[in-house]
């Protein structure tokens, strides 16, 4: 690994490194390094080749951006699993005879209220001659309109689909 990311790991902090630690150094040349963090963890090191000082805003930018690259892609994770458990409890719901302590701790967890009315709506959507990736999206669509609490939606008549909500 890296000297120059392994001081930075070990100290917790920015490491600039010039031409005299350099050759104290096995492999690593003059930049800067500095800690990817996560959540307050570091999670790597981002290393910029040349002069500390003149790479340190544009070190930090790298930095920044891929901390946020990182943040939203933990972010988009947890959303998928949102939405996995949601639909695994509505499977578990539709075949439970009862609503046990279990599945009610679990909705609950989910902020679901499994006392408030709902209603079931089966859609039949015929994307025609869409491709795969605007079917999608078209379906994302739908699926963001009907778990919105309030929705209002408004489809333009020159669309030949079938969204009955």
């Amino acid at each position: 690994m890296h000297e120059g990311a392994l001081l930075v790991l070990s100290q917790g902090r920015v490491v600039d490194i010039d031409d005299a630690v350099a050759r104290h150094l096995h492999g690593v040349r003059q930049g800067i390094n500095l800690p990817l963090r996560l959540e307050g963890e570091i999670v790597g090191v981002i290393g910029l080749t040349g002069e500390p000082e003149s790479l340190r805003k544009y070190g930090e930018l790298v930095c920044m951006t891929a901390e946020m690259m990182l943040e939203q892609s933990r972010l988009m994770h947890l959303l998928a699993q949102d939405s996995r458990l949601r639909e695994e409890l509505v499977m578990n719901l539709i075949q439970a005879e009862e609503h046990t302590p279990a599945l009610n701790e679990w909705a609950q967890r989910l902020g679901i209220d499994l006392n408030q009315p709902r209603v079931v709506a089966m859609i039949e959507v015929d994307s025609g001659q869409l491709g795969v990736d605007s079917a999608m999206a078209e379906l994302q669509q739908l699926q963001n309109a009907l778990t919105t609490p309030i929705a209002i939606i408004w489809w333009p008549l020159s669309r030949s689909r079938k969204w009955w909500c």
